[in-house]
This record gives structure tokens, C-alpha cells and sequence, in this order.
């Protein structure tokens, strides 16, 4: 697995998955997933996001130096432009299988309802 920033929040999220280490980062980018109180914030989204990262133990100044560490968003920044570029990753998930991309096509079917 990759990260793969589709917008600002994305790169907080990795950020503070990146400062609690390797051994954690994926536990941290699942608890930002599963928590709907991001979608709900609106204009609140840094507090809520700051609330999350307090609950897993990021406090305020561990939360500003890790989204503060400029060299990991420049390697996320290039790992991003990289997948579009050179894969044609357009968004997440994708998937690659021997440097393929495998693309998973959902079809919708209509059926009338007596």
C-alpha cells in the first residue's frame, strides 16, 4: 500500500500516520477512515480531525510538528504526482498486479418493478 493524497486532509492523515511511525501507520489511517465526524465537520474539520489524533494519543504539539514536517509532504507529494503520472491512479483504491493496473468495472442493471 501507498498513500495516495487526494486533497489536503489526506496529506494531514498520512502526516500523522507518518510521525506515529511505521509500525502504526496503517492502525492510524484506519481509525481517521472509520471516524464520520470528519465528513460532518464542515468548517470544523481541523478540530475534528485534531479530536481524532487526541484520542490516539497525538497531542497538540506532536499534531503540529508532524503536519509541520515538510520533507515526508514533499515524498507524499511526489509519491502522488508518480501514481498519476507514470500509473494513471486517478483516485483509491487502485490496484496493481505485476505493475498492471487492475480495474474493477461495477455495472447497474434496471429492472422494472411490477
Amino acid at each position: 500500500m501507498r498513500p495516495f493524497m487526494r486533497n489536503s486532509l489526506d496529506a494531514v492523515i498520512f502526516m500523522i500516520a507518518n510521525a506515529r511511525g511505521a509500525d502504526r501507520f496503517d492502525e492510524t489511517v484506519s481509525v481517521f477512515m472509520n471516524r464520520m465526524e470528519i465528513a460532518a465537520a464542515g468548517e470544523r474539520t481541523e478540530a475534528a480531525v485534531r479530536k481524532i489524533a487526541g484520542d490516539i494519543g497525538i497531542d497538540q504539539l506532536a499534531f503540529d510538528q508532524a503536519v509541520a514536517n515538510q520533507p515526508y509532504l514533499h515524498q507524499l507529494t511526489r509519491a502522488t504526482s508518480e501514481a498519476r503520472d507514470a500509473f494513471s491512479v486517478t483516485g483509491t483504491p487502485s490496484f496493481f498486479v505485476s505493475g498492471k493496473q487492475v480495474v474493477f468495472r461495477l455495472s447497474m442493471r434496471l429492472h422494472a418493478v411490477e
